[in-house]
């Protein structure tokens, strides 16, 4: 699993969870494509390491959604963090590569595509950086 942010152009700023397989892209979590497409969730990344538990959390249905142990690219990832410090709209999905492209997942009984309104999110750790990307500091303060 990985997590992976963009900032594509014309549209809202991007969060996603790569999955390895278009099985578990397309499985997991499920309900939250069927009956749940329409509330707003916010997001909680909690960095431990090289890794990123990522919590989907949306408070009016009471509903939370840990994706564990994410891998990540730190410096795309801090780059995301400064450009979407401000914003307060974000689209989530779940994702898997198939033929060198990323792909959104789907459920096929309901024809929805995997993505989730976002209204935010906030960065938990008092972890140091890593200091192979050359930044010193907690993850807290970007």
């Amino acid at each position: 699993m990985k997590l992976v942010v963009k900032l594509p152009k014309g549209k809202k700023p991007f969060i996603g969870i790569i999955f390895s397989r278009s099985y578990d892209a397309e499985k997991s979590n499920l309900d939250l494509m069927t009956n749940h497409w329409d509330k707003v969730f916010r997001i909680e990344f909690i960095f431990e390491g090289q890794s990123a538990n990522v919590k989907l959390i949306c408070d009016d249905e009471l509903i939370v959604r840990t994706y564990a142990h994410a891998g990540f690219d730190a410096d795309k990832l801090r780059s995301w963090f400064y450009l979407t410090k401000d914003c307060k709209d974000f689209n989530f999905s779940q994702l898997y590569i198939q033929d060198g492209q990323e792909k959104v997942a789907k459920d096929f009984s309901s024809q929805k595509w995997f993505v989730l309104k976002v209204s935010g999110y906030k960065i938990i750790s008092n972890e140091e950086k890593p200091r192979s990307i050359g930044i010193k500091g907690t993850w807290k303060e970007w």
